[in-house]
Formats: C-alpha cells, structure tokens, sequence
C-alpha cells in the first residue's frame, strides 16, 4: 500500500518542482535594466584661501535659494574693497574738475598776480637802466650791473610763467587730459566692481533650491581655493541611472515610455528615456542578476514624471520592465 502511494505522489512532487523551476526561470528570463535613483550634485567651491567664520547650515537641511550657508573671514576683502572705492572717488572728482575747467575765482586771481608780475618787471627794468648809466660814468661796481641784470631776468621769466598759465586756463583743459581721466575713472570703477565681486565670494549662498548633503570642513579651517565647501543636493524629483543589458541596446532610445519599479514604493512610476549612452561598460555590481554576470551595459538616464519620487532618496534601487517600453 505505502509503495503503491508512493508510486502517485512521487511523480506528482518532481512535477511540481519542474514547474516551479519553470516558473523562475521565466521570471528571472523576464529583461529588466536595473539601476538606482540620482539627484543632481552641485560641489560649491572655496573661491578664496580664506578661513571658515561661521556655518549656517547643516547636513540635511532643507534650503532656498540663496539661503546663506558658510561664511569665510572678509576682513582682507573689506580693506581692498575701502581701497578700491576711494581710488574710484578720486578718479571720478579728477575727471569732474577737468570737465568743469577752471573757475573764475581761478583765472582772477592768476590775472591779478600776472598784473603784479609786469609791474615788478617795469621796476626792474627802470633799475637796470639806471645802474646801466651809472656804471658807463662809473658811478658803481661791476656787481651792481650783474644783481640789476639777474633781478630784471627774474621779473621777465615769472611775468612770462604767469602769462603762460593764464592763457591756459582761459583756454580749459585739453580734450585728451579729460579722456585720460575717464579711462582712470572706468579702471577704478573695474577694480572696485572686482573687489565687491571678491567680498560677495566669501559668502557663500545657495545656487538653487535643494539639500545640504555634505559640508566637508569645520568652522576654523581655512581651504585652498577650489576646495568643496558643501555639497548640494537638487531638491526637486530624482531621475534614475539604468543599465541596459546589451541585447536591448539598440531597442531603447530617447524619448521612450517607460515604467520603473522603486523598492519601497509600491506604485509604479511613469518616465522618460533621456539619453543613452552610445560607449558600453560593465554592469555595476547593483545592476547585476544571474543572467547579467559577465555582459556589457548602456548606461540610459531616466526622467521620472510622477511627483510622488521626490520622497525617495538618492540610491534607492529601481527596476524598469524592458517590455513595457513604449515609443
């Protein structure tokens, strides 16, 4: 009796297992690109070798746009900055007094010393002929004709100087002092643009919306330029990074429908094949399933539509079913 029940249920056992290996095998045979969900990373540099005053933020933490997250130690920038506008103050006066010209209270008073200037010189012209006529009946030494001589040259070059200078004045400035002085202007304006630029740099502000993922130092430590200072997460829907098995390459392109599977979530999300890539690589490790050991992929990044992948964070594993894709 027992060997005859054996004998029925025996068979029926082994089928069952040959249908459940069946079954998995279809299921492992089922194509699927896996891969994992990214955000976009944006690494905010240290633009200056400045220290680290003060963080605002913290790892984690939600932030807007323009939201202050760091500052570095400004008094250097402050200084260049209080240098650079004095500078600009002066070269803008500079070129206001050239194009405005002299001013009259100017011009009187150079008049009123060059009428001083010719009547010292008839005085002196008057003596120099005087001792002239008392040296030929040699009424005086020879040294008094010499200092009359000097005094008269003295009088007749400041007259000329005077004359000179006022005629420059009645003239106003030169056309090309007055552009010499509005390219001093502009190059102050420059530097002073540069320096302000240069302080706004040690501030360091949210480009956009998003989560602090990482803020590498701490306050005191003073970086190397081009060294991160945080990293910022974009706070908006993640998109995933598949990998299509090499079979399917050339059936998956831009623009495709498709559909991912995101552990942890249960509805599926709809999305867009943006680009793919055209050079293959190996098939990362998260990628792998027993059929994919050993073979190239296509890396594909997929726009996700569905507003409810916001909640899920970056490295979440997702599935997306290579038949369901839809042109």
């Amino acid at each position: 009796m027992k060997k005859r029940i054996l004998s029925i249920f025996i068979p029926l056992i082994i089928l069952s297992l040959l249908g459940i290996g069946l079954y998995r095998r279809t299921v492992d045979a089922r194509p699927v690109a896996s891969g994992i969900l990214e955000r976009d990373r944006i690494e905010l540099p240290a633009l200056q070798a400045e220290r680290i005053t003060v963080i605002h933020a913290s790892e984690g933490e939600s932030i807007e746009k323009g939201d202050l997250i760091l500052e570095q130690d400004d008094r250097r920038a402050r200084a260049a900055l209080d240098a650079a506008r004095a500078e600009a103050d002066s070269a803008a006066a500079n070129l206001e007094k050239l194009e405005s010209g002299p001013r009259p209270e100017e011009i009187a008073q150079v008049r009123a010393l060059l009428d001083g200037a010719e009547a010292v010189l008839e005085q002196q012209k008057d003596n120099l002929e005087r001792v002239r006529e008392m040296d030929r009946k040699n009424f005086n030494s020879k040294t008094d004709l010499e200092a009359a001589e000097a005094s008269y040259k003295q009088a007749l070059a400041n007259r000329d100087e005077l004359t000179a200078r006022l005629a420059l004045l009645e003239q106003g400035n030169r056309s090309e002092d007055i552009e010499m002085a509005r390219s001093a202007l502009a190059a102050a304006e420059a530097s002073l643009e540069l320096a302000l630029y240069s302080l706004e740099d040690l501030s360091l502000k949210a480009p956009r919306r998003g989560i602090i993922d990482s803020i590498p130092l701490k306050e005191g430590a003073t970086p190397a330029a081009g060294t991160p200072l945080a990293v910022l997460l974009a706070d908006s829907v993640p998109y995933a990074r598949v990998y299509i098995p090499e079979t399917w390459h050339t059936r998956v392109k831009a623009g495709d429908s498709v559909i991912l599977i995101a552990d942890g979530l249960e509805k599926e999300l709809a999305g867009t094949i943006l680009t793919v890539s055209a050079e293959p690589v190996f098939t990362p490790y998260f990628a792998l399933n027993q059929s994919d050991r050993g073979h190239l992929s296509y890396a594909a990044r997929v726009d996700i539509i569905d507003p409810e992948a916001a909640v899920l964070k970056p490295g979440t594993p997702v599935r997306m079913p290579l038949t369901r894709i839809e042109e």
